[in-house]
């Protein structure tokens, strides 16, 4: 899973889309208690992901079981606060970890490229409110 980690245009996010592959490698776990550990381990690597120097926000993105065109994202960060932008998308959580679905009969590449547009001018937002308090 780690060669799908993908980062955003200037590096402030890393993401993992589950794509059909990874969806049905899940999927096709019997064993829950497996499965379980699987999407665990998945997430841990995500919220890992918010530790490499310049990340600011992680985020895995897939499909809901079952479905083509409901999406999930699920959002971490270490410092910035990104429950009000999860909130934008009709979700919610904590302040440092969040998330979304959504449900769109787009392609999934135009969704997940809209909310990682969407998620860095908040990252940039961020940034700008961090630099002024300095």
């Amino acid at each position: 899973a780690r060669e799908k980690v993908k980062f955003y245009k200037s590096g402030n996010i890393a993401y993992l889309y589950l794509d059909e592959e990874l969806t049905r490698a899940i999927q096709s776990i019997r064993d829950l208690n497996t499965r379980t550990d699987l999407e665990a381990r998945l997430k841990m690597l995500v919220a890992g992901l918010r530790e490499i120097e310049g990340v600011e926000v992680s985020a895995m993105i897939g499909h809901r079981e079952g479905t083509k065109d409901q999406m999930y994202v699920s959002l971490r960060s270490s410092k910035m606060n990104i429950r009000n932008f999860a909130q934008t998308y009709g979700g919610g959580g904590h302040d440092k970890a969040a998330g979304f679905t959504i449900s769109e009969g787009k392609k999934a590449e135009y969704t997940i490229g809209n909310i990682l547009k969407d998620l860095q001018k908040e990252v940039d937002k961020y940034k700008k409110s961090t630099k002024r308090k300095q």
